[in-house]
């Protein structure tokens, strides 16, 4: 959910952006909105939703649309046109395992960065094999980083985060995923 919520802070520099908390624990939705009886928040230039249809819903006026599912790979956003899938699984064997059962494997619709790499025997060609898919669509991968890991318990008790507080590899992350 971090990740989402930076990319959607940078997202708004550029125009109005529709975030929609689709996961099963809401835990975007939930960092972010103070009552839990809220289905809807805004902040700037950005609209939290939690549990929305976006294919049947009025998205006009939004220039950036972003669906967080969380790990909901169960296909629910195969239908969808002119989305680009951003993957970002851990190297765990559960995580990998998941979206190897569950992601669509055609490579032009999706992009990971793998989360956490805390190993050099679990190398993202290792992991690429695994998964089934080229090594080119691994984007990059995040070093296990204890600023990123304590910005992202800050933020679900604080409701907001600063840019200043992540490390330099997830910068350069947003930055790429944004451009």
């Amino acid at each position: 959910g971090d990740f989402t919520y930076y990319l959607s802070t940078i997202l708004a520099m550029k125009g109005n952006v529709l975030v929609a908390d689709n996961s099963y624990a809401g835990d975007l939705f939930t960092s972010l909105c103070h009552s839990t009886e809220d289905n809807l928040f805004e902040w700037k230039n950005i609209t939290y939703v939690r549990n929305l249809d976006v294919n049947g819903s009025n998205t006009e006026g939004y220039e950036y649309i972003l669906i967080y599912a969380g790990l909901d790979l169960e296909g629910r956003y195969s239908s969808y046109k002119d989305i680009v899938v951003l993957a970002m699984p851990d190297y765990t064997k559960q995580c990998l395992d998941t979206l190897r059962e569950h992601l669509p494997v055609e490579e032009n619709t999706v992009l990971y960065i793998l989360r956490d790499m805390c190993s050099k025997k679990i190398t993202n060609k290792a992991a690429a094999t695994y998964l089934n898919v080229s090594p080119k669509v691994i984007a990059g991968a995040l070093p296990l980083n204890e600023k990123d890991i304590s910005s992202y318990i800050s933020f679900t008790h604080n409701k907001r985060q600063s840019f200043k507080s992540v490390s330099a590899d997830m910068e350069t992350a947003l930055e790429y995923v944004a451009t």
